[in-house]
Protein backbone atom coordinates (compact mmCIF):
# COMPACT_ATOMS: atom_id res chain seq x y z
CA UNK A 1 0.00 0.00 0.00
CA UNK A 2 1.63 3.54 -1.17
CA UNK A 3 1.21 6.25 1.95
CA UNK A 4 1.13 9.87 0.97
CA UNK A 5 1.64 12.67 2.89
CA UNK A 6 2.26 16.35 2.82
CA UNK A 7 5.94 17.25 3.96
CA UNK A 8 6.23 21.02 2.57
CA UNK A 9 7.31 22.04 5.64
CA UNK A 10 9.87 19.96 5.81
CA UNK A 11 11.46 21.55 3.46
CA UNK A 12 13.22 24.32 6.14
CA UNK A 13 13.99 21.38 8.67
CA UNK A 14 15.85 19.26 6.36
CA UNK A 15 17.23 22.30 4.29
CA UNK A 16 18.91 23.51 7.55
CA UNK A 17 19.61 20.08 9.23
CA UNK A 18 20.65 18.59 5.45
CA UNK A 19 22.90 21.79 4.10
CA UNK A 20 25.95 20.62 6.07
CA UNK A 21 26.09 17.39 3.01
CA UNK A 22 24.03 18.91 0.55
CA UNK A 23 25.65 22.27 -0.02
CA UNK A 24 28.97 20.69 -0.66
CA UNK A 25 29.88 18.91 -4.13
CA UNK A 26 29.83 15.61 -3.38
CA UNK A 27 26.44 13.52 -3.05
CA UNK A 28 26.94 11.85 0.88
CA UNK A 29 23.86 10.32 2.60
CA UNK A 30 22.68 12.53 5.72
CA UNK A 31 19.86 11.47 7.85
CA UNK A 32 17.74 14.46 9.87
CA UNK A 33 14.61 13.80 12.11
CA UNK A 34 11.95 15.83 13.02
CA UNK A 35 9.26 16.00 14.82
CA UNK A 36 5.96 17.70 14.53
CA UNK A 37 1.98 17.12 14.79
CA UNK A 38 2.00 14.74 12.24
CA UNK A 39 4.46 12.57 13.72
CA UNK A 40 8.33 11.58 13.11
CA UNK A 41 9.96 12.40 9.71
CA UNK A 42 13.21 10.76 9.03
CA UNK A 43 14.78 11.67 5.93
CA UNK A 44 17.43 10.93 3.86
CA UNK A 45 19.23 13.97 2.02
CA UNK A 46 21.36 14.01 -0.76
CA UNK A 47 22.93 16.48 -3.29
CA UNK A 48 20.00 18.42 -5.35
CA UNK A 49 20.63 16.75 -8.42
CA UNK A 50 20.60 13.06 -6.80
CA UNK A 51 18.39 10.46 -8.25
CA UNK A 52 17.00 7.84 -5.80
CA UNK A 53 16.28 4.38 -6.47
CA UNK A 54 14.30 2.85 -4.43
CA UNK A 55 15.04 3.89 -0.65
CA UNK A 56 13.29 1.01 2.54
CA UNK A 57 13.01 1.81 5.85
CA UNK A 58 12.09 0.07 9.53
CA UNK A 59 11.59 1.64 12.11
CA UNK A 60 11.86 0.32 15.19
CA UNK A 61 11.29 -3.03 13.83
CA UNK A 62 7.94 -2.09 11.88
CA UNK A 63 8.19 -1.45 7.97
CA UNK A 64 7.51 2.27 7.53
CA UNK A 65 6.09 2.21 4.18
CA UNK A 66 6.73 4.59 0.65
CA UNK A 67 8.48 7.13 1.42
CA UNK A 68 8.05 11.08 -0.32
CA UNK A 69 10.46 11.52 -2.50
CA UNK A 70 11.32 15.05 -2.91
CA UNK A 71 13.41 16.66 -5.82
CA UNK A 72 16.34 18.94 -5.04
CA UNK A 73 16.96 22.60 -6.17
CA UNK A 74 20.39 24.31 -6.84
CA UNK A 75 20.96 27.23 -5.28
CA UNK A 76 21.20 30.68 -6.81
CA UNK A 77 22.07 34.18 -5.89
CA UNK A 78 18.78 34.36 -3.15
CA UNK A 79 18.73 31.26 -1.89
CA UNK A 80 20.76 28.10 -0.86
CA UNK A 81 20.50 24.83 -2.11
CA UNK A 82 18.04 22.57 -1.09
CA UNK A 83 18.37 18.76 -0.97
CA UNK A 84 16.89 15.55 -2.40
CA UNK A 85 15.02 14.08 0.02
CA UNK A 86 13.26 10.83 0.47
CA UNK A 87 11.14 11.23 3.80
CA UNK A 88 9.43 8.43 5.84
CA UNK A 89 6.60 9.92 8.33
CA UNK A 90 5.88 7.46 11.41
CA UNK A 91 3.57 7.86 14.32
CA UNK A 92 5.04 8.84 17.13
CA UNK A 93 3.45 5.98 19.27
CA UNK A 94 5.26 3.51 17.25
CA UNK A 95 8.55 5.10 18.76
CA UNK A 96 8.78 4.40 22.37
CA UNK A 97 11.17 5.53 24.15
CA UNK A 98 13.46 4.86 21.97
CA UNK A 99 14.65 5.12 18.09
CA UNK A 100 15.98 2.35 15.52
CA UNK A 101 16.28 3.46 12.05
CA UNK A 102 17.23 0.49 9.88
CA UNK A 103 17.01 2.23 5.69
CA UNK A 104 17.84 0.37 2.47
CA UNK A 105 18.75 3.28 0.27
CA UNK A 106 18.83 1.52 -3.12
CA UNK A 107 21.04 -1.85 -1.99
CA UNK A 108 23.00 0.79 0.70
CA UNK A 109 22.21 0.06 4.60
CA UNK A 110 22.34 3.16 7.18
CA UNK A 111 21.42 2.61 10.71
CA UNK A 112 20.49 5.62 13.58
CA UNK A 113 20.37 4.63 17.51
CA UNK A 114 18.64 6.94 19.50
CA UNK A 115 18.29 4.98 22.99
CA UNK A 116 16.59 7.88 24.70
CA UNK A 117 14.71 9.40 22.31
CA UNK A 118 10.83 9.50 23.75
CA UNK A 119 12.16 8.72 27.16
CA UNK A 120 10.46 10.44 30.09
CA UNK A 121 11.92 14.04 30.42
CA UNK A 122 10.88 17.16 33.15
CA UNK A 123 12.31 20.31 33.18
CA UNK A 124 14.28 20.60 36.64
CA UNK A 125 15.59 23.99 38.30
CA UNK A 126 18.73 22.60 39.59
CA UNK A 127 19.35 26.33 41.14
CA UNK A 128 18.04 26.58 44.55
CA UNK A 129 14.78 28.72 44.33
CA UNK A 130 14.64 29.32 47.95
CA UNK A 131 16.47 32.01 48.18
CA UNK A 132 16.70 34.88 46.18
CA UNK A 133 18.35 35.34 42.93
CA UNK A 134 20.18 38.32 42.11
CA UNK A 135 20.60 40.32 39.09
CA UNK A 136 23.45 38.05 36.76
CA UNK A 137 22.61 34.94 38.72
CA UNK A 138 22.73 31.63 36.79
CA UNK A 139 19.56 29.13 36.92
CA UNK A 140 21.30 25.79 35.70
CA UNK A 141 18.92 22.90 34.01
CA UNK A 142 18.51 19.94 33.18
CA UNK A 143 15.83 17.59 31.32
CA UNK A 144 16.39 14.57 33.89
CA UNK A 145 18.24 12.78 31.25
CA UNK A 146 22.20 13.25 31.62
CA UNK A 147 23.13 12.03 28.15
CA UNK A 148 20.96 15.03 26.83
CA UNK A 149 22.56 18.17 25.11
CA UNK A 150 20.56 21.39 25.92
CA UNK A 151 20.89 22.85 22.66
CA UNK A 152 19.28 26.52 24.07
CA UNK A 153 16.72 27.68 25.87
CA UNK A 154 14.73 31.10 27.06
CA UNK A 155 13.45 33.01 30.45
CA UNK A 156 10.72 35.17 31.27
CA UNK A 157 10.00 36.91 34.77
CA UNK A 158 6.45 37.61 35.01
CA UNK A 159 5.23 39.78 37.87
CA UNK A 160 1.32 39.09 38.13
CA UNK A 161 1.17 37.78 35.17
CA UNK A 162 2.81 40.18 33.34
CA UNK A 163 6.32 39.45 31.48
CA UNK A 164 8.83 41.66 33.27
CA UNK A 165 12.03 40.38 31.61
CA UNK A 166 13.04 38.07 29.24
CA UNK A 167 16.49 36.43 28.73
CA UNK A 168 17.52 33.76 26.17
CA UNK A 169 21.44 32.11 26.61
CA UNK A 170 22.29 30.00 22.80
CA UNK A 171 25.04 27.78 22.40
CA UNK A 172 26.93 24.47 22.87
CA UNK A 173 26.46 22.63 26.22
CA UNK A 174 24.28 25.54 27.25
CA UNK A 175 22.43 24.05 30.17
CA UNK A 176 22.08 27.64 32.36
CA UNK A 177 20.00 30.74 31.60
CA UNK A 178 21.11 34.08 33.12
CA UNK A 179 18.78 36.26 34.94
CA UNK A 180 19.72 40.48 33.36
CA UNK A 181 22.18 42.01 34.95
CA UNK A 182 20.30 45.56 35.37
CA UNK A 183 16.82 44.36 36.11
CA UNK A 184 15.88 47.95 36.20
CA UNK A 185 16.56 48.79 33.20
CA UNK A 186 15.05 45.80 31.14
CA UNK A 187 12.21 45.51 33.60
CA UNK A 188 8.68 45.50 31.09
CA UNK A 189 6.15 45.78 33.94
CA UNK A 190 4.06 48.91 34.26
CA UNK A 191 5.53 49.26 37.68
CA UNK A 192 9.28 50.08 38.62
CA UNK A 193 10.55 48.06 40.76
CA UNK A 194 11.80 49.53 44.51
CA UNK A 195 15.79 48.65 44.87
CA UNK A 196 16.86 46.59 47.57
CA UNK A 197 12.58 45.33 47.80
CA UNK A 198 12.55 41.08 47.20
CA UNK A 199 10.12 40.37 44.30
CA UNK A 200 8.02 36.96 44.07
CA UNK A 201 7.88 36.30 40.48
CA UNK A 202 7.11 33.22 38.12
CA UNK A 203 10.41 32.33 36.13
CA UNK A 204 8.57 30.65 32.43
CA UNK A 205 11.21 28.42 31.21
CA UNK A 206 11.55 26.77 27.82
CA UNK A 207 14.22 24.74 26.47
CA UNK A 208 15.23 22.37 23.62
CA UNK A 209 17.79 19.70 23.46
CA UNK A 210 18.93 17.09 21.51
CA UNK A 211 19.35 13.20 22.67
CA UNK A 212 22.47 11.23 22.17
CA UNK A 213 22.91 9.65 18.83
CA UNK A 214 24.95 6.38 19.77
CA UNK A 215 24.75 5.05 16.31
CA UNK A 216 25.11 6.51 12.81
CA UNK A 217 26.20 4.04 10.34
CA UNK A 218 26.65 3.49 6.54
CA UNK A 219 29.18 4.61 3.71
CA UNK A 220 29.64 8.24 3.99
CA UNK A 221 26.96 8.63 6.17
CA UNK A 222 26.37 11.45 9.06
CA UNK A 223 23.24 12.06 11.09
CA UNK A 224 22.22 15.35 11.93
CA UNK A 225 21.63 16.69 15.40
CA UNK A 226 18.26 16.12 16.20
CA UNK A 227 15.95 18.97 17.99
CA UNK A 228 13.57 17.79 20.81
CA UNK A 229 11.37 21.22 22.84
CA UNK A 230 10.07 21.04 26.62
CA UNK A 231 6.74 22.86 27.17
CA UNK A 232 6.97 26.00 28.86
CA UNK A 233 7.26 25.36 32.67
CA UNK A 234 6.72 27.82 35.35
CA UNK A 235 8.89 28.44 39.00
CA UNK A 236 8.21 30.07 41.46
CA UNK A 237 10.95 32.51 42.78
CA UNK A 238 11.99 35.68 44.52
CA UNK A 239 14.17 38.51 42.52
CA UNK A 240 15.74 41.22 44.87
CA UNK A 241 16.68 44.12 43.46
CA UNK A 242 20.07 45.82 44.80
CA UNK A 243 20.17 49.01 46.79
CA UNK A 244 21.56 51.71 44.43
Amino acid sequence: MVRTFVVGHVRIATLFAACLSACVANDDPSLSVYVDTHGVLISVNREPDHSFGQVRATINGVDAGTPQYTPGRDGTLKSVPEPATATFLVPQAQIGSSLHVAIDDDGTQYTLDVPDFSSPRTPTVVTPLDVPLRPGDWVELTTGIASDRIGNGWMIGKLDDRDCFTQAEIGGAVTKLQVPQDLVRSWDCAIVPTSGTPLAIKLAIGIAFSPVITTCTGPALTCDPIDLFMPTTTFDAIVEIPLN
